[in-house]
C-alpha cells in the first residue's frame, strides 16, 4: 500500500514556490513604500527615517542571538521554552530601547540629524521593543 503523504521532493518544490511568492510580496511592499515615502515626506524627513531604521536593525543584528529560529528548528516539543524566549526577548528589547534612548543625542549628532529630530531617534528603540510583546507562540506557524 502507497503512503498518501507527498513526497520529499514534492515539499521541497512547494515549499520553494511559497518562498518566492513571499520574497517576491515583501519586494514589492517595500518598493511601493519606498515610493509612497518618497512622495510624502521631505528629504529631511526621508532621512531621519532611514536612520531609524538603520540604527534599530544594527542594534537587533548584533544582538540576536535567534533563539525564535532555534524553536522554529526543534523537533521535540517547544512549549516549556516558549515562556522564556519571551522574557529574553521581551528584557533585551528593553535594554537596546533603552540604550538607544540614552545614546539618542550621540546617534542624532553622529547622523548629522537637525536638533528637531533628535528626540524621535533618541525614541526609536520603541521600534525594537513594540514587536517584542507579541505572541510567542507564533514560532508554531513558522514551524508548520
Amino acid at each position: 500500500m502507497e503512503d498518501a503523504r507527498p513526497g520529499i521532493y514534492h515539499r521541497s518544490v512547494q515549499s520553494g514556490k511559497w518562498y518566492a511568492v513571499s520574497i517576491i510580496s515583501q519586494r514589492l511592499i517595500s518598493l511601493a513604500s519606498f515610493f509612497v515615502l518618497a512622495r510624502l515626506l521631505l528629504p529631511e524627513d526621508y532621512g531621519v527615517m532611514s536612520v531609524v531604521f538603520l540604527i534599530t536593525s544594527v542594534f537587533n543584528q548584533l544582538t540576536s542571538p535567534t533563539f525564535g529560529d532555534a524553536l522554529v528548528q526543534k523537533k521535540e516539543e517547544i512549549d516549556h521554552y516558549l515562556d522564556i524566549y519571551w522574557t529574553f526577548e521581551l528584557v533585551r528589547n528593553a535594554a537596546l530601547a533603552i540604550a538607544i534612548y540614552l545614546f539618542g543625542r550621540f546617534l542624532a549628532g553622529f547622523f548629522h540629524a537637525p536638533e528637531a529630530f533628535t528626540s524621535i531617534i533618541a525614541l526609536c528603540g520603541l521600534v525594537l521593543f513594540i514587536p517584542a510583546l507579541s505572541n510567542p507562540r507564533q514560532v508554531y506557524f513558522f514551524r508548520e
